[in-house]
């Protein structure tokens, strides 16, 4: 019988769990002894005091929770500002007791990171077993998702793992099962072989970016290569003049846009939604949420063009959660995305935005239904259309529109309307 290890913060409304992952961490931090551990590029949490020193920094703690608090979350520019940490254990099975795991750098990377160690002390944890290398005896091979999704050609280790009969599993295999306390069904974690050379994205393809300048130099060079046999392809002005093109129409009071901000250095990501209450001029007032921080902040911007930059300067909610004032420069590069990077240029943070909803159109009055309207849809997912990806978790994921309807009513006093229903996401 083993013990499972959740850690938590002290919210304003109670205890909330660390995600697996970060537990998993911070348990490792835990038993190395460490003292400090980064949450993320605004806190982390301290783990170099005793709990007599830790329960002295609260006053709201309830007297069966004191004995597990052992360390404290603070933020990185105020030390002052902190959240109690506290440690639970609880008996658990060993789950992976006789399973033999393989963890191999050559998949991994060039070499095991902190988060992978700490993966191997939480399966050992659990009773399971983990090996260096490719044997009969081995049940899973660990992996990256997302890593075997856009290497070509796979690792040798990966086909060498097939013809063993050793299932691939994704990282988040472990942490489910550490969470569940229980080894869940490994099939809905399985990593597929790439068969294929992963399509470029959209950067890497020939050419200049979409939104760039081209020079003279470039005309020449396509027409010079040419298309089909020997057929000289000369750009028109059409094709030159897409370059200047705005994309700022849908950057509008009401409108919503939602995305991730990223800290590659850290490897933490985090979701946000900015709302725009109202555009004048050029002058863009709104707010922003972080689901994931129970966090919201107001921003005030300026849209010049395709560039759009912001700052957010208020905390609504979650002050301690946020680090302000914070600044943003992005450009639309197309009438639904904004991308940019964070003020802070040491963190090498980027964000990217799609956009999630537009306001109705005003509804037309009867001495105005003469006029045309062209509706504005805030859907932009077709029917029988569907759409792969991967999650950060990571799991890859297959999103099909099963059902989608659109009533618009013009010419009349009634106002636009829209539903929508039945998307569904299917595991694969």
């Amino acid at each position: 019988m083993s013990t499972k290890v959740q850690w938590q913060w002290l919210d304003d409304s109670g205890w909330k769990d660390y995600d697996s992952s970060f537990s998993i961490k911070l348990e490792a931090a835990y038993r190395k002894g460490s003292k400090r551990v980064d949450v993320d590029t605004v806190r982390f949490v301290d783990l170099g005091m005793t709990n007599a020193e830790a329960i002295s920094n609260f006053t709201n703690l309830k007297e069966k929770d004191k004995k597990f608090v052992l360390g404290v979350q603070r933020r990185k520019d105020d030390h002052t500002k902190r959240r109690a940490v506290m440690r639970m254990e609880t008996k658990a099975v060993d789950f992976f007791n006789d399973t033999v795991f393989a963890y191999l750098p050559s998949v991994q990377g060039k070499k095991l990171k902190s988060k992978e160690s700490d993966m191997i002390d939480a399966i050992k944890n659990a009773g399971g077993d983990v090996h260096n290398k490719l044997t009969r005896k081995v049940d899973f091979l660990i992996v990256n998702a997302s890593e075997v999704a856009s290497t070509w050609p796979p690792a040798k280790e990966l086909t060498d793992a097939e013809n063993l009969g050793i299932d691939i599993v994704s990282e988040e295999f472990i942490t489910k099962s550490i969470m569940a306390g229980s080894q869940v069904d490994h099939t809905l974690h399985e990593v597929k072989i790439p068969t294929k050379a992963p399509t470029a994205a959209a950067g890497d393809l020939e050419g200049p970016p979409p939104g760039s300048k081209r020079s003279a130099d470039d005309d020449e060079e396509d027409s010079s290569k040419g298309k089909g046999k020997g057929k000289a392809v000369k750009k028109t002005k059409s094709d030159l003049k897409k370059s200047d093109a705005i994309f700022s129409s849908n950057l509008v009071g009401g409108s919503e846009w939602m995305g991730v901000c990223s800290y590659p250095a850290d490897d933490e990501y985090f979701n946000f939604t900015l709302k725009v209450d109202s555009v004048k001029g050029d002058a863009v007032l709104g707010t922003i949420e972080w689901p994931t921080l129970s966090a919201k902040t107001k921003f005030k911007g300026t849209l010049k063009g395709n560039d759009f930059t912001f700052q957010e300067y208020e905390a609504i909610a979650g002050e301690d959660e946020v680090q302000l004032p914070a600044d943003y420069t992005g450009k639309l590069t197309d009438d639904k995305t904004i991308a940019g990077d964070l003020g802070d240029k040491a963190s090498k943070a980027t964000f990217k935005l799609k956009l999630t909803a537009l306001p109705p159109p005003p509804s037309s009055s009867s001495s105005s239904s003469s006029s045309s309207s062209t509706p504005v849809d805030p859907l932009y997912l077709k029917l029988d259309t569907k759409y792969s990806g991967v999650c950060k978790s990571i799991s890859p994921f297959l999103l099909k529109i099963d059902t989608r309807w659109v009533l618009a009513r013009w010419g009349t006093d009634l106002p636009y309307e829209a539903s929508r229903r039945d998307a569904s996401f299917l595991s694969r």
